[in-house]
């Protein structure tokens, strides 16, 4: 990843890391508030659901953010306008990654918050409050087991993947709502010996704690579904490369915040073996 500008609100990457996941922490405690009750819920323009949580959630971070003294510009998934953030730093929240399985009462939902330079992730945070599970890293990445109130503890684990023997990948997640074929397709390519369902960001986190090795998506996903997972899963050792091999970018200067299809990967070793089956099957 590269360096953050040293003079960015005085900041280096762990420290920064740190705060996005205080204000991550704000924003998954107001989620709690609603889960598992009646929520009321619109649909948006593009025909994705956004609940009143979504909104809570936003404004939690926002405020957090703010008591933090993160005063860099910040696009929200819920925000009124998403204008183009162009090459320079800002923060990109997602703040209820996994509206679905929130609604359906599932323990599989998180809030993204990452901060991007010139286009790619520098430092993110995801806090899965229902399963009392978070990851945020900046040069290092972090796991963390929350308590009942969700407080985190005193000395967060340290997390990076193990050198491997081979480079073939052995479990795969999929996506628990939103599967398609291509990418099914492309993970039996790969040989891979068990699948593992889950829904939201908390993908990255199980990849970058090794508890699988790939995840191949062919669906529609955006900017702030993914850039925290990025940060997360690089500092870790893992990789997060568009089809063609390429890093994605995170800049909405095409004038949106969309992302092409992608691989994720919890070792940098099984990046080619992984595209290779996915350019095979494409």
């Amino acid at each position: 990843m590269p360096l953050i500008p040293a003079n960015f609100l005085g900041l280096m990457q762990d420290q920064l890391a740190y705060k996005l996941f205080e204000a991550s922490l704000a924003g998954a405690q107001a989620l709690m508030a609603f889960w598992c009750g009646q929520t009321a819920r619109t649909e948006k323009t593009d025909g994705s659901v956004v609940s009143e949580a979504d909104h809570a959630a936003d404004a939690a971070v926002r405020k957090a953010l703010a008591e933090l003294s993160l005063d860099a510009q910040l696009v929200s998934e819920e925000s009124e306008t998403h204008a183009a953030a162009g090459d320079g730093t800002f923060l990109l929240l997602d703040p209820l990654d996994g509206t679905d399985e929130f609604l359906a009462h599932g323990k599989e939902f998180c809030v993204c918050l990452a901060a991007i330079h010139h286009g790619r992730p520098v430092a993110g945070a995801i806090v899965a409050p229902a399963l009392q599970r978070a990851w945020y890293a900046g040069q290092t990445c972090f796991g963390v087991d929350l308590g009942p109130n969700l407080s985190p503890p005193a000395r967060p684990e340290p997390l990076h993947v193990r050198n491997r023997a081979t480079a073939k990948p052995t479990r795969a997640l999929v996506s628990r709502r939103n599967g398609d074929a291509r990418s099914d397709a492309a993970l039996r390519r790969c040989g891979v010996s068990s699948l593992m369902p889950a829904s939201s960001a908390i993908k990255f986190g199980f990849l970058a704690e090794g508890r699988a090795d790939i995840l191949v998506r062919h669906g529609r996903t955006m900017a702030w579904d993914i850039a925290a997972g990025e940060a997360v899963l690089a500092a870790a050792g893992g990789s997060v490369r568009g089809f063609d091999g390429q890093a994605l970018m995170y800049s909405g200067s095409d004038g949106g915040f969309g992302n092409p299809p992608f691989i994720a990967v919890a070792d940098e070793v099984l990046v080619q073996p992984v595209l290779q089956a996915v350019q095979c099957t494409n």
